[in-house]
């Protein structure tokens, strides 16, 4: 069936075109049946019977051409997996043998769009770190044995990440450390190679001892200074999975202790479900819809007022003029079914996202890949303090920057807190400031009802007084801070927005001044991520603040990076 799922439509198509044809044919034996005259075609194609014989022989063969071509394409596909990689080899005519790495692979999701969903059948997608069409897909599998082979596909991924890690790990000096130069290994840090097995060791163990030193590596991991909130609680899960799991609620309780989130989750994990109904209703009050539902008033009036003028040509012309917007609605309402029946689930190797109403995808967000965290607030969303949140992830591809970087589609302040401290590390605020009051005061700006408020707003810094010029709607909102572990900007009127970069995934950063901006004594700064939904950029500040921005933070992303990765 993989081949007519893949070109369903098409062969639907042709099927159509096929009994469009014949629709005449048709009708003429009918009325020749039921009144005796069928019409001078039909009468001339059912006195020469080779004719119908040759039409009805057609259509067999091409049916026939079709089922044998579908049968081919299936036979050469297959798939293969050992230890190192998934091997997927597909084409007839031009045969493709496509290899991914396990160690290269950065998730596997589970795919189901509709028409295979109603057979029970899922694809499964390996992406993998590289370009545009690198990812291999199997395409299509039932839905048990896609989700069983992805469980032991995940498993086989950590082990060959852990083999790789092993092997690329710098020997432990057996002196110990010999002073505290710069060179040297923190003595709070511990490398794969000082954590595995040395020499020899009983096959039966074997297994056991890398488990035991990937358990030790991922705490280390998660207490470094940089390292997202999640990992702590995906350490916590790989210790002790079946305590964790059944009291999760309380775990994610403790991890999130900074933003003050109290979480629950469902005896299958699953720490978030977002309903249907909410995701559309949102859909309903974005600014798009807002825009569009102005722009149809408006076309309205005009129609009529056209139509009582009788200048038809114009009401002609808008009429095909609506079809933009016709197609922009469609496009809104197809994101807003993709990502219906949102729900969050906790894995050891990241958190498990399902979503979809007609085409259910399932995908794996590893959390240490994530480089920056975008919220957004549409004007109508504030009626309901709804929220969505988006990320930035290493290895994104650009085709694949729609639905895949979102981590929550909509949601209240308790629920985007939740997710966004998943994603990020601890916020090390100065006393007397909480994480919470630190991202409430960038989401509702001077409006925040927490009490730790006022003191959270004056982390922030504002845009220069002379910036009113250029953003004279924005600039007395737009602002930005500096935690111990990243940077936080608020921006928008119309769609609030608030950024989070974390200092260690900074990639790169560009000081620029336009003719204008030099004019009025002003700079931006511009901080490079992956691609994604989130662009931090320091706007219009005083160029003297900017610059001295620059450079501080080059040295402040520098030294959090060489902590991270020590």
């Amino acid at each position: 069936m993989t081949p007519a799922l893949k070109t369903w439509i098409i062969l639907l198509a042709i099927v159509g075109a096929l009994l469009a044809q014949s629709q005449q044919l048709f009708e003429g034996v009918v009325e020749r049946a039921l009144t005796g005259s069928g019409g001078e075609e039909t009468d001339w194609i059912l006195a020469r019977p080779w004719v119908l014989a040759a039409i009805l022989g057609g259509l067999v063969v091409t049916i026939g051409v079709i089922v044998l071509l579908n049968w081919l394409v299936w036979r050469v596909m297959g798939y293969r997996i050992d230890d190192d990689a998934v091997y997927l080899r597909k084409g007839v005519l031009s045969k493709q043998l496509r290899k991914a790495r396990l160690d290269r692979v950065q998730s596997i999701d589970i795919s189901q769009p509709l028409v295979p969903r109603l057979f029970g059948l899922a694809a499964l997608k390996f992406d993998v770190a590289g370009g545009e069409g690198s990812s291999v897909d199997i395409e299509y599998l039932k839905r048990g044995r896609a989700e069983a082979l992805r469980d032991e596909m995940l498993a086989r991924v950590r082990s060959a990440r852990d083999a790789t890690r092993t092997e690329q790990a710098p020997s432990p000096d057996p002196t110990g450390p010999a002073g505290a130069g710069e060179s040297e290994q923190p003595a709070h840090t511990a490398s794969a190679a000082d954590l595995a097995p040395v020499g020899p060791a009983p096959t039966a163990s074997a297994g056991a001892d890398r488990a035991g030193a990937e358990a030790v590596r991922r705490n280390v991991v998660a207490r470094r200074v940089g390292s997202n909130l999640g990992t702590r609680l995906l350490a916590a899960i790989d210790s002790t999975s079946e305590d964790v799991v059944s009291d999760i609620g309380h775990t994610l309780t403790d991890v999130l202790a900074p933003y003050r989130v109290t979480a629950r989750a469902e005896h299958d994990g699953r720490i978030l479900r977002v309903p249907a109904h909410r995701v559309l209703l949102a859909a309903l009050l974005s600014t798009g819809t807002l825009f569009g539902v102005l722009i149809g008033l408006v076309v309205l009036v005009g129609l009529v007022v056209l139509a009582a003028f009788g200048i038809w040509e114009a009401v002609t012309g808008i009429l095909f003029g609506i079809i933009p917007a016709i197609a922009a609605v469609a496009t809104m309402a197809k994101g807003a079914l993709d990502e219906a029946n949102f729900s969050v689930r906790i894995t050891p190797d990241g958190l498990s996202v399902t979503h979809g109403l007609f085409t259910t995808t399932r995908k794996i967000i590893p959390l240490q890949r994530i480089q920056a965290v975008k919220l957004s607030q549409p004007l109508l969303w504030r009626l309901t303090g709804w929220w969505r949140v988006e990320y930035n992830i290493a290895g994104q591809k650009s085709d694949q920057l729609t639905s895949s970087t979102v981590l929550l589609p909509v949601g209240d302040i308790d629920q985007t807190l939740m997710m966004l401290g998943l994603v990020l590390p601890d916020p090390r605020v100065p006393a007397g400031v909480s994480g919470r009051a630190l991202i409430t005061s960038a989401m509702l700006a001077r409006k925040s009802p927490d009490p730790e408020a006022p003191a959270a707003e004056g982390l922030f810094v504002d845009q220069a007084p002379a910036s009113r010029w250029l953003d004279w709607m924005t600039w007395n909102r737009n602002a930005w801070a500096v935690t111990g572990t990243m940077l936080v900007i608020r921006s928008g009127w119309t769609t609030r927005a608030v950024e989070c970069v974390p200092h260690a995934r900074v990639q790169s950063m560009k000081l620029r001044s336009g003719p204008l901006q030099r004019a009025l004594g002003l700079a931006e700064v511009e901080l490079h991520s992956t691609e994604g939904p989130a662009k931090p950029v320091l706007r219009h500040q005083a160029a003297e603040r900017a610059e001295e921005f620059f450079f501080t933070h080059a040295d402040t992303t520098r030294r959090a990076r060489a902590e991270l990765d020590a």
